[in-house]
């Protein structure tokens, strides 16, 4: 429970008309300090709106309320109980927007701070380059899904473990001791948190990445490196404790996400260069990839980055049918692969002569223990596929499945 205000026998919550401006705040004085700490706690009390009725909220009525109360109360506990490292509001509030989905999961209010109303991303997932400890406005209620992360990938508990830590460590050094815990560390978990963030949307994985990864728009990516032998390259800059999402357009298309881990830069909001190379031959410093290319990361100070390369793992286990597929009859074709639990699967279909004539995500389908996707055999343009030898790829979960098909008449 966190500590009343002074003279106060309960914990006071005010109902007011916030005319659309705010869910709720959470609040204190200067007489409200308690005690003589570091990081400093205080005694607090809470404003809620009055009706959430405005078109502002996400969450209206009785939802908007109970998302609020969770989210202020969480604040209340936080400041009361552990503490307040002021420049620090990111890790709060990423907190107290997490607490929101424990004590009220049937409203999703949070999912606002990841896309716009069009599904365009927000946040986190339309500026992962952007540093972690950064308190905007926006960013950290998105960076709501690192907790979710660590919920997901150890346990709730893990986050207690951090507030325990907050009364000796700012925020990223408590994680980065409570990760410890679980061995792992704070440079580790962001990495591979990183990799969670990819497999979202149509690329996710509700098994082994987010639960609710469906309903996340897919993170921005750098503009594509058209990969050219013998080797290509990108120069570019990110924040300290971000990451960029570098995709490379070869035979088979790849990603490399570069991700800057200076926990100790003196000022995070600085943009730190480097320089990504892919290369047909490789040397020293490179790292080979599964599709033969070559990868290298050249910065100044290599202790603090990371580099890691997704590359579609390719097999052809995978069954087109009807096959051959008669274009003038009613009906779908259909591409049978082995069980996935990836909620969307894209598809490819070219002609023989690599012409695209068909890209985009579709809903995965299982049955007797195998997983397929259905696709009416209309084009672009809507036309049904001319008579012809196609080629086609599904991109289910990281795992490109590839072959041929005919068309007849």
């Amino acid at each position: 429970a966190p500590p009343f205000q002074r003279a106060m026998s309960h914990y006071v919550i005010q109902v007011i008309n916030f005319h659309a401006t705010d869910y709720g705040q959470t609040l204190w004085g200067d007489t409200d300090e308690i005690g003589s700490f570091n990081p400093p706690k205080f005694a607090t009390h809470i404003q809620v709106d009055c009706s959430y009725q405005d078109p502002i909220f996400y969450s209206r009525g009785i939802a908007g309320l109970k998302v609020t109360t969770a989210h202020e109360f969480q604040h209340s506990i936080q400041i009361g109980n552990y503490g307040y490292w002021y420049g620090e509001n990111y890790f709060y509030e990423i907190c107290a927007v997490w607490m929101e989905t424990m004590v009220h999961p049937e409203v999703p209010d949070y999912l606002q701070y990841l896309s716009d109303s069009f599904g365009n991303p927000l946040g986190e997932f339309q500026t992962p380059d952007q540093t972690f400890v950064l308190g905007n406005g926006l960013i950290e209620y998105s960076r709501v899904v690192w907790a979710k992360y660590l919920r997901k990938r150890w346990s709730r508990d893990l986050m207690l473990h951090v507030w325990q830590n907050i009364p000796s460590y700012h925020t990223v050094q408590a994680m980065d001791h409570a990760l410890g815990g679980v061995s792992s560390s704070f440079s580790q978990a962001f990495i591979e948190w990183g990799d969670w963030n990819y497999h979202t949307g149509s690329r996710s994985d509700t098994v082994k990445y987010y639960s609710e990864g469906n309903l996340f728009p897919e993170i921005a990516l750098r503009p594509v490196l058209d990969y050219v032998s013998p080797s290509g390259f990108v120069i570019d800059s990110i924040e300290a404790i971000s990451c960029a999402y570098q995709p490379v357009h070869y035979s088979t298309d790849f990603l490399e996400r570069v991700t800057n881990l200076d926990i100790n830069a003196p000022s995070p909001e600085s943009t730190e260069g480097y320089t990504l190379q892919i290369d047909g031959s490789g040397g020293s410093g490179y790292t080979r990839l599964q599709n033969g290319l070559y990868v290298s990361l050249q910065v100044a100070h290599p202790e603090n980055w990371s580099v890691v390369s997704t590359v579609p793992q390719s097999v052809t286990d995978a069954i087109a049918y009807p096959d051959p597929f008669f274009s003038s009859k009613s009906g779908a074709l259909n591409f049978l692969f082995p069980q996935t639990s990836a909620v969307t699967a894209t598809l490819q279909v070219m002609t023989q002569n690599m012409e695209l004539v068909y890209k985009n995500s579709l809903p995965v389908n299982s049955n007797l223990g195998q997983s397929f996707v259905s696709w009416d055999a209309k084009n672009f343009h809507g036309d049904r596929l001319a008579a012809g030898i196609y080629i086609y790829s599904i991109n289910a979960g990281g795992i490109l499945y590839n072959g041929k098909f005919a068309v007849i008449r």
